[in-house]
């Protein structure tokens, strides 16, 4: 036997005067695996050419060092996975392809499955070659997680039948093509499965801002859990063709295409705080009904403890540089709750006192000359023009820096550097009347050492260590600007 390599994904063999194509199967060899698909390869899979279905028939399978192969009639092809690489211009006319050689086959009686990128192939004569749904749901179950996650799940929602997942897998083909990324985005099936069911995708119109809104509609009624809509495969082929006419981006300018990120922005931090809560309360809930239950029965558990337990904190889900970048720039946002959620054990105490303070000051002064007085640091620093606007200073952190030291599963070190500006004299704000007395700018260029830990299933820090501060020269600061 001889073996060649054709693509990504296949090879050619050479057996006993024969020429076959031979498809890898990312299946790990053993007796057990070799019977089972041995014995499930019985079945043919099918050759599609436009309205044209014909059987292509599985000569067997074999092993050949660490791979495992199916082999039929030899046909040059290429893997779907390898045609999703492909710019959206170029990728259309396969997805064009491929939906009407779904329909043709599936009216032939043909049970395709779920999808599988290595088992779906475009020929070089322009056909598409399907294989069986029962073969291809063998050889998912018996691959790795990391091959089962790349060639099916994140095409496949876990509670859709296989017609459902037709459109969803070509929903989520559509969106990663146009926007760069997949709709839902996880570590593992497990994590895979909850977003699908749960969390709404981010608008492709707004990840990639080019997009046409009509574009982004049509996917996002298929993709969100909340208002999941499946289409048929006549009428994908229908919006596909229209979009290849038509085209699915729409010309912006550089402010309306800004103006869109920021808006993404906002959704994003939005969703994904909505989901990281979600998920707690899902993943804790025996918990809650636990401490709930003994509060009942026992009665001694005072009502802001009882509120501290049940209630899910801000950071729930976040990974540790997140935590870390909560609570540094909660700062500039006077959000004190999100602060005090992030730390334990009293760490930054300080600057959780600070930030209560300025906070009140701030309501204060709005409730008498309609703004804060505050301005963010960030905001300040990141713009062309340092000009403060009159009656207001710059506050918070800018030019966050977060360095990992070390990371376990159950601690993490990071040193931050920043930048902390904030009024010299905050007296001067607590009378807004007084606007001759408008406190000096400072500005700090501090180092920090973060320490966190798990507790109650979430990351947060428990000791913050000033390693250094330094005052920063305003004027050499404007000479770089």
């Amino acid at each position: 036997m001889e073996l060649t390599q054709l693509a990504d994904g296949l090879v050619r063999i050479d057996r006993s005067g024969r020429t076959y194509l031979g498809i890898t199967t990312y299946i790990p060899g053993g007796r057990f695996g070799l019977t089972k698909l041995t014995t499930q390869a019985r079945e043919d899979g099918w050759l599609v050419h436009n309205a044209a279905v014909s059987r292509w028939r599985i000569a067997g399978v074999t092993q050949l060092g660490d791979h495992v192969y199916l082999y039929g009639d030899f046909v040059p092809a290429r893997t779907l996975s390898e045609i999703l690489r492909l710019d959206w211009e170029h990728l259309l006319p396969y997805l064009i392809r491929l939906v009407r050689s779904l329909r043709a086959a599936e009216s032939q009686g043909a049970e395709i499955g779920p999808w599988h990128t290595r088992s779906m192939l475009f020929c070089d004569d322009g056909g598409v070659l399907l294989l069986p749904g029962s073969l291809t749901r063998l050889i998912t179950e018996q691959q790795s997680a990391t091959d089962r996650l790349e060639f099916t799940q994140v095409y496949a929602h876990p509670d859709r039948d296989d017609q459902q997942n037709h459109s969803f897998a070509l929903a989520v083909i559509c969106y990663r093509a146009l926007t760069g990324e997949f709709p839902f985005a996880a570590a593992n099936e497990e994590e895979l499965r909850e977003a699908m069911r749960t969390r709404q995708p981010l608008e492709a119109a707004l990840r990639a801002p080019e997009v046409s809104p009509e574009v982004s509609a049509v996917l996002q009624s298929v993709l969100n859990p909340q208002q999941s809509e499946a289409l048929s495969l006549d009428r994908w082929l229908e919006l596909l063709t229209g979009w290849r006419s038509n085209g699915v981006h729409r010309p912006l300018t550089d402010q309306q295409r800004l103006e869109i990120q920021a808006q993404a922005l906002t959704v994003e931090r939005k969703r994904s705080r909505s989901y990281r809560r979600r998920n707690y309360w899902r993943r804790n809930w025996k918990k809650v009904t636990t401490i709930a239950l003994i509060v009942t029965l026992v009665g001694s558990v005072p009502g802001t403890m009882l509120r501290n337990w049940l209630q899910p904190r801000a950071t729930a889900g976040m990974q540790p540089d997140e935590v870390v970048e909560a609570f540094y720039y909660s700062i500039n946002r006077f959000d004190h709750s999100t602060m005090e959620d992030a730390v334990i054990d009293g760490a930054g105490r300080e600057e959780i006192r600070e930030v209560t303070n300025l906070f009140v000051m701030s309501r204060m002064r709005l409730a008498v000359e309609m703004q804060t007085g505050f301005i963010d640091a960030q905001q300040w620093r990141s713009a062309a023009d340092d000009t403060i606007p009159e009656g207001t200073i710059p506050y918070g952190v800018a030019e966050l820096q977060i360095l990992p030291r070390y990371e376990t599963e159950q601690e993490a070190e990071y040193l931050v550097r920043y930048e902390k500006w904030m009024p010299g004299d905050v007296e001067a704000l607590e009378d807004p009347q007084q606007t001759d007395r408008l406190p000096t700018l400072i500005g700090l260029l501090r180092e920090d050492r973060v320490l966190l830990r798990i507790d109650r299933g979430d990351w947060v820090i428990y000791a913050i260590e000033r390693l250094s501060e330094s005052l920063i020269d305003q004027r050499a600061l404007q000479q770089v600007q």
